[in-house]
C-alpha cells in the first residue's frame, strides 16, 4: 500500500513537471502549479479536521438544578463531557489520504516557485 502511493506521488510530480515544460508562458504554468498545491494542502487540512471530532459535544447546554430527573440528566452529561473531552484531546493522527496531500501540496508549491525563480 505504501509503495502504491510513492508510485501516485511521483507520477503527480512528474506530470506536474511535464505540464510545466510544455506550457508556453513560464509564470503561467508556476501559478498553475502553485494554485494545485495549495489546494493540496487545504484538502489536507480539511482531512484533518474532520477527523479531530472539533465539533463533538457542542449541543450539551447546562440546565437549572430544580429536581431529582435534571440533577441525574446532569450527572449523565457530565460523564458524557468527560468522555468528549477526552476524545478531543487525543493526538492528531495522519491519514495516508492526509500524508499524500501534503507531500503533493509541498512539492508543487516547491516547485512552482523553483520554476518562477530560474
Amino acid at each position: 500500500m505504501k509503495n502504491m502511493w510513492n508510485k501516485i506521488t511521483f507520477g503527480i510530480v512528474v506530470i506536474a513537471v511535464l505540464v510545466a515544460i510544455f506550457v508556453k508562458p513560464v509564470i503561467l504554468a508556476s501559478n498553475i502549479l502553485f494554485i494545485f498545491g495549495i489546494i493540496c494542502v487545504l484538502a489536507a487540512v480539511c482531512v484533518i479536521l474532520a477527523d479531530s471530532k472539533l465539533f463533538m459535544g457542542f449541543w450539551i447546554r447546562k440546565q437549572k438544578r430544580n429536581s431529582d430527573w435534571i440533577d441525574s440528566k446532569l450527572e449523565q452529561e457530565d460523564k458524557d463531557l468527560r468522555k468528549i473531552a477526552s476524545r478531543k484531546n487525543e493526538p492528531i493522527r495522519f491519514k495516508p489520504v492526509t500524508r499524500f496531500l501534503l507531500v503533493i501540496g509541498v512539492l508543487t508549491i516547491a516547485l512552482s516557485i523553483i520554476i518562477t525563480l530560474v
